[in-house]
């Protein structure tokens, strides 16, 4: 490497492979028998203005150019094919950079924090986006993604709050977590129906996002995916949608209406939250999930539909709904943590025992024989027995033994629970057919 200036204000310098370059470099051309830019090369070289890239250069390693507060624009020569993780990451000033042809990766956080990128167009060579590649990027207005892409990373257009529009082809099937969050001013999407998967937070704060249409084959919304889109007023949720996460719509003041179709077996806790403009809702007939806070701060919406419930509206009141889910044998703790014996605090998470408590497991035991063996106890064996009261005339395909036989004799048994299946099923207190145990005497005898 050689300066060709001594002035500290326009040091200019030539890279060989392997040099040091100086902390005050200003202007940098790159030897042409140069293939790989190497990894922290020009690591925080604040005083970094403009670099020339030859025609043999191919690879841009990891950290590169991080932390060039001061490089404006950079001409990537059509022989390139990768740019490394956070190659360009907290260059503040990188106004524009062409991405050639020949690219075929981009690493994570490539351009992270890019404050001054103002436009990026991808070539077709790119089949995915990075994760965190663009985070932060708050002047980027105009993408172009081709149809090549089918993969989004997390967080790769994280807070563009200069970002308005964003079209996705009809190849993209995935969008990583909190993709698009922070977007402050985007305000139409167009999502293909080719997605069938749209990470967590994707659409967080998107404060303009008045509308957008979701694919027909996503079957989750994920925990805060349109958290506090306030400009949202009206989404429709396709049949293909089985579960709405933890704060799915929370904050999003402007909803007044969501068709939540019968598909949906699970809402999350809080996830229509503070929707201060909603004013109807009617809940899903094949729910089993359901958070009593959901609709929490909800101030417009006085009741809600629930037509498979014993009351058909309920009130939206925590006490109430939670009252409501009760009688319709909803409740805090899911039946396989119990049977299994796994401590579940009670929160606002209800679950409705009517479905599993009636599916046996691989060998055709039912829940009721499962907890008996396992020697739950009566407060929670007399709910299975209220949901699967048929069970109690059955033995249990393992063992032979009725469920009271399988509470007497289980590893903690639960004398209470015996005494209390006994009192259901009196008649078991006649069985004789059942093998006594061997005493040891006639163990002795039988050698």
């Amino acid at each position: 490497m050689q300066g060709s200036n001594a002035d500290s204000t326009d040091v200019s310098t030539t890279y060989t492979q392997g040099s040091n370059v100086p902390k005050d470099v200003v202007h940098v051309i790159v030897h042409t028998s140069v293939t790989t830019i190497e990894r922290t090369a020009f690591f925080r070289r604040t005083s970094l203005m403009s670099i020339a890239l030859p025609a043999s250069i191919h690879t841009i390693a990891y950290h590169a150019f991080q932390g060039c507060t001061s490089l404006r624009t950079v001409q990537l020569p059509e022989s390139i094919t990768t740019i490394g993780i956070s190659a360009f990451c907290d260059c503040h000033s990188l106004s524009a950079i062409n991405l050639p042809a020949s690219i075929s990766y981009i690493g994570e956080s490539a351009f992270n924090r890019c404050y001054s990128l103002s436009s990026i167009v991808l070539p077709e060579s790119i089949t995915s986006i990075s994760k965190s590649v663009f985070y932060g990027c708050i002047r980027l207005r105009n993408v172009h993604l081709p149809d090549s892409i089918t993969r989004i990373g997390d967080y790769a257009f994280y807070q563009c709050s200069g970002l308005s529009t964003i079209h996705l082809s009809d190849s993209m099937v995935a969008l990583g977590h909190f993709v698009f969050a922070k977007c402050t001013r985007l305000s139409t999407v167009y999502l293909p129906d080719s997605i069938a998967d749209i990470g967590n937070g994707a659409f967080a704060e998107c404060r303009m996002l008045s509308s957008i249409h979701l694919p027909e084959m996503l079957t989750s919304i994920g925990d805060r995916t349109f958290d506090r889109c306030s400009s949202l007023t009206a989404i429709h949720l396709p049949d293909s949608i089985t579960n709405v996460g933890n704060y799915a719509f929370c904050q999003c003041s402007n909803l007044k209406s969501i068709n939540l179709s019968n598909s949906i077996t699970s809402i999350g806790k809080l996830a229509f939250s503070r929707c201060t403009s909603l004013e109807c809702i009617r809940l899903p007939n094949l729910l089993d999930k359901f958070s009593i806070d959901t609709f929490a701060g909800c101030t417009t919406l006085s009741t809600i539909e629930a037509p498979l419930f014993p009351t058909t509206t309920i009130d939206n009141s925590r006490d109430n709904i939670k009252k409501c889910f009760e009688e319709a044998d909803f409740y805090p703790v899911k039946l396989e943590d119990t049977l299994n014996n796994r401590c579940a605090r009670p929160g606002n998470l209800y679950f409705d025992w009517k479905v599993p408590v009636k599916i046996g497991d691989g060998t055709g035991r039912s829940s009721l024989v499962i907890g008996a063996e396992r020697s739950v106890k009566w407060l929670w064996l007399q709910k299975i027995l209220d949901l699967n009261m048929p069970v109690i005339m059955d033995t249990d395909p393992l063992t032979g033994l009725e469920p009271f036989m399988l509470a007497a004799i289980g590893p903690d048994s639960d004398l209470e629970a015996v005494y209390q299946l006994l009192r259901e099923f009196p008649a078991a207190m006649y069985r004789t057919y059942l093998p006594r145990p061997l005493t040891p005497s006639r163990s002795k005898r039988k050698r």
